[in-house]
């Protein structure tokens, strides 16, 4: 049985970071939603909202790491990069989601948010050269008897998805130092999350490789220890 986050935190950042390592971004995003949410499967994972699932992410991102993170972006203008610190990732999500933007009047058609399923079968369709805009409408949208597909332009279809699911992206305006020039940053939850962890399992790996050179420790007995008496001992070894 895997070891989970409140028992053995860093067998568990470890065992995490193993079953992801090989995946892409959507199975890794899953992959962290199904450890913040153990009682729901895999299948209920991947039918689930982007914004609930990413509200899943920031809820482990926080028991792990805290509620800041850093926003890092470069200026399209000149370049800079531009660094924002996001105070509470998953309250931002939280309100995002408790305050959605009116729906815009789609005539004859309904919308449902956008999944992780929907995602990886937009991957598939534009590896195959199809409009990936295209297959996600096809995959959401539900036609009024006797309609046909009214054509969406992107900022309509925009509207609509933040309308539905608005923790589904978040964004950011940022303003450059050197330029003064302003855009819009995206913010992936997801990725942030798995970049982090990927530096901890890191860390984590220094530690029991220093700490079985140094006594000959197998892996399972050093990550049993508590963070502060590891730490005890890796002050100890002769440097």
């Amino acid at each position: 049985m895997a070891p989970r986050l409140g028992e053995q935190p860093d067998a568990a950042i470890l065992t995490l970071w193993e079953r992801g390592a090989a995946a892409g971004p959507i199975e890794r995003a899953l992959l962290l939603a199904g450890e913040a949410r153990p009682e729901l499967g895999m299948q209920q994972c991947w039918a689930l909202p982007l914004g609930q699932r990413d509200q899943a992410i920031a809820s482990l991102r926080t028991r792990l790491f805290g509620p800041a993170a850093e926003l890092t972006s470069r200026c399209p203008h000149c370049g800079t990069e531009v660094e924002v610190v996001v105070a509470d990732v998953a309250r931002v999500l939280d309100e995002a989601s408790a305050s959605p933007p009116p729906p815009p009047q789609l005539q004859g058609l309904s919308l449902r948010a956008v999944t992780s399923e929907d995602l990886a079968a937009a991957e598939i369709a534009a590896a195959q050269g199809r409009d990936l805009r295209a297959v996600i409408i096809e995959r959401i949208a539900t036609i009024a008897e006797g309609e046909t597909v009214p054509e969406l332009d992107p900022s309509t279809l925009d509207a609509a998805l933040e309308s539905l699911d608005a923790a589904a992206e978040l964004r950011f305006e940022l303003t450059c130092s050197d330029c003064g020039n302003r855009w819009i940053a995206l913010f992936d939850v997801a990725d942030c999350t798995w970049q982090e962890l990927a530096r901890a399992a890191g860390r984590i790996a220094d530690e029991v490789a220093a700490l079985a050179s140094a006594y000959g420790w197998r892996e399972a007995d050093t990550l049993a220890m508590s963070r502060t008496r590891r730490a005890l001992y890796l002050e100890r070894i002769p440097g």
